[in-house]
């Protein structure tokens, strides 16, 4: 994240930074003819909107009710949380990730398994007396398998939420969590990574009810951007 004092310019030198570190033109083409299905275009994409909530924020460029403040994580943030519980070292990336922690009112934690053909993704609603973890999926004919490896990832969410209010000197109450699975309508494979990316872009611009679009629809939309 860019911090308080975003401004548009560092904002777009920003964003081109991290479109040249991720994606290339055969991305773009691959992604239009639905043959996409690696994290980079999607980890650019949520960065995009990431600062757009920033600037929203900052500026005060919103209408009424304002859009929630949104954290968007890399796809790997869970690969670190692991990374750190192997190692027993604490990783000052993560303490870095989690600094502005509770200045947020959403968390979106993508995932993406490449080798699996899943990408998912979880939204953690931060409410003043409780805590709300909503796991976006495809339910699909490998449901069990997928609730097995879906409970996994469940729980290195809840290390995820402990560890950054540990960053904080505060202390996480289990009972205070609800979870719920919202499926996407979306098949495995890469009409997952545009079916995610509308979710994130409609948390991020607080739409609670957002038009249905083809998913033709919604990648000219994406690269629009």
């Amino acid at each position: 994240r860019l911090g308080e004092s975003t401004s548009a310019v560092t904002a777009e030198s920003y964003l081109k930074g991290v479109l040249r570190s991720n994606v290339t033109m055969r991305d773009f083409v691959d992604f239009y003819y639905g043959e996409y299905y690696r994290e980079g275009l999607l980890n650019a994409y949520i960065r995009v909107l990431d600062v757009y909530n920033e600037l929203a924020a900052a500026e005060g460029a919103c209408d009424e009710p304002c859009a929630p403040r949104v954290k968007i994580f890399e796809t790997n943030v869970l690969d670190e949380i692991q990374a750190e519980k192997d190692s027993g070292v604490q990783s000052e990336d993560l303490d870095g990730e989690f600094e502005d922690f509770f200045s947020n009112d959403v968390l979106i934690i993508p995932i993406f398994k490449r080798d699996e053909a899943r990408c998912l993704m979880f939204a953690v609603e931060m409410r003043p007396d409780d805590i709300v973890v909503k796991l976006f999926a495809v339910q699909d004919e490998t449901e069990d398998e997928d609730a097995d490896q879906n409970a996994d990832l469940s729980e290195l969410i809840l290390d995820l939420l402990e560890r950054a209010f540990k960053t904080h000197g505060a202390e996480l109450d289990d009972e205070k969590i609800s979870g719920e699975t919202v499926y996407m309508p979306a098949s495995n494979g890469p009409d997952m990574i545009p079916s995610l990316l509308q979710i994130v872009e409609a948390t991020v611009l607080g739409i609670k009810n957002p038009h249905e679009e083809s998913m033709s629809q919604i990648r000219h939309k994406i690269l629009d951007r």
